[in-house]
């Protein structure tokens, strides 16, 4: 499996990520043992950037029964879901999610959606407060506007975009894709 640098510092992950949202059952029931193996076969191949996220159902107790002994091997990103950016839910919302994970840090901590309720100053500067905790390593966003993703970087670095890009939706070539680069 080909792997390249997260962001333009960050270490080598596998080019081809694992989501986990379809194994937490939003897709359909998925059996617990089919979802680890599938888990475990996807490492094997190389597949070891594995992502997920707090509203994902069981996923990250899966993921974390599915890395029992491996978790040096994998690049694990997790997102802050919901629309509560308080300091309060931020922190319970990482411990909950090192709990399921079975771990004491994540390699990557996206912010699942913008929340304008919440000043993004208060969250960048929350999750770099994790970031020098040690409980994340690397900060990202998910679902974020070039605009949101230029303000969001006043305050914090920002390694790595996931915004929804597939063939039908494309239009993020023109702002959110240069913004990146």
């Amino acid at each position: 499996m080909d792997a390249r640098a997260l962001g333009r510092d960050g270490p080598q992950v596998s080019v081809v990520c694992f989501g986990a949202w379809p194994i937490s059952g939003s897709m359909g029931v998925v059996a617990e043992e089919q979802a680890i193996a599938t888990i475990q076969a996807a490492m094997d191949t190389g597949m070891t950037f594995i992502d997920t996220a707090g509203g994902y159902g069981t996923s990250e107790s899966l993921i974390g029964r599915a890395l029992g002994g491996r978790r040096h091997e994998a690049f694990l990103a997790t997102k802050l879901s919901g629309n509560d950016h308080s300091l309060e839910h931020i922190e319970r919302a990482i411990d909950d999610s090192l709990a399921a994970l079975g771990t004491d840090y994540v390699d990557l901590y996206q912010i699942h959606n913008p929340q304008s309720q919440w000043p993004i100053e208060q969250t960048m500067e929350t999750l770099v407060r994790l970031q020098e905790a040690g409980k994340i390593r690397y900060i990202g966003i998910s679902n974020f506007s070039a605009e949101q993703t230029v303000e969001a970087l006043k305050y914090g670095p920002i390694h790595s975009s996931q915004p929804v890009y597939n063939m039908f939706h494309r239009g993020l070539e023109e702002t959110v894709l240069p913004c990146c680069l």
